[in-house]
């Protein structure tokens, strides 16, 4: 708060983030901020190292999407901020019976992230048998891997389903 400007703006941009709006087209949508002033506010997240812009890996495709790198932040905007009078209000188990379904999508993406941090320590270590130089998810409209390691080198990969 005491960085920004305007902190009501980057507080909607998180809370769009969180919420899985993920594309600039989506965060503008969600927050009502004209696609020019929002590229400055995701800039500035991302100098600050909140969020982060990623591409797909392997893919000639500038279809990005914005994520949020500390997962306490992310858990913060996405049920905290949207429950907080409830939560002050004493009624935890009525909030955790609207998110409870949300919240097990939400562990599924932290699950992915440990197990992307997995894989890499396995290549590192030679355990996974590939030279991989690449190594990230990868998505189209529809379609999503959510982790490829890809070696350069050899033009070899192998691709992970995280469950």
């Amino acid at each position: 708060m005491e960085e920004l400007k305007v902190p009501n703006r980057y507080m909607d941009i998180l809370t769009a983030i969180s919420l899985g709006k993920n594309t600039l087209s989506e965060i503008a949508d969600f927050t009502k901020i004209n696609r020019e002033n929002l590229t400055t506010y995701l800039e500035t997240l991302k100098s600050m190292k909140i969020i982060s812009r990623e591409l797909p890996v392997l893919a000639k495709t500038r279809r990005s999407q914005y994520v949020i790198l500390d997962p306490f932040f992310e858990f913060w905007f996405r049920f905290v901020k949207p429950n907080k009078t409830a939560l002050e209000a004493g009624l935890e188990r009525k909030v955790w019976i609207n998110i409870k379904e949300e919240f097990n999508t939400y562990l599924g993406k932290i699950f992915q992230k440990i197990a992307e941090e997995y894989i890499i320590d396995e290549v590192k270590s030679g355990n996974i048998d590939l030279e991989a130089n690449i190594i990230g998810r990868w998505w189209s409209r529809n379609e999503e891997i959510d982790i490829i390691a890809y070696s350069s080198k050899r033009r070899e990969g192998i691709l992970f389903e995280i469950k």
